[in-house]
């Protein structure tokens, strides 16, 4: 039996870090629908913010025997990543904290997270005419 090794970059900034992995991986992994909106998506790669989601992705690669090895990359000024596109689960169903948090029978599709300019405040995109119906503090 061989064993699937990953390399894996993470990038931080002064305030958070994520770690670049290949959206492909994660759905061999079955967890791509378990990754919450605080990632990031672009150009194939998840950017699993460090906390709960990079934790869900290492429990599960370490499930399934693959050996991941971190190469850090690290900036003093804000991360590139911010600027991202946040994760939206790639099954159809919207599991943003929104619509989660709304208790809507039927979350609508896919959407993305709504951010102020500020980036501390956010709604779902199917809440954007009425922002009022769902605020969130990030």
């Amino acid at each position: 039996m061989s064993t699937t090794k990953l390399r894996v970059d993470f990038l931080s900034d002064p305030g958070h870090g994520w770690a670049q992995v290949p959206m492909e991986v994660l759905q061999q992994l079955g967890i791509e629908d378990r990754i919450s909106d605080c990632s990031y998506l672009r150009d194939g790669y998840a950017y699993l913010e460090e906390d709960l989601d990079w934790s869900t992705f290492v429990e599960a690669a370490a499930a399934a025997g693959m050996v991941v090895t971190v190469r850090e990359h690290h900036t003093d000024r804000l991360s590139r990543v911010r600027n991202y596109a946040h994760y939206t689960s790639p099954n159809g169903v919207c599991d943003c904290r929104a619509c989660v948090q709304s208790g809507l029978p039927d979350p609508p599709a896919r959407c993305e997270m709504v951010w102020d300019r500020a980036g501390s405040r956010g709604w779902c995109s199917k809440f954007e005419r009425d922002p009022s119906l769902i605020q969130l503090q990030k």
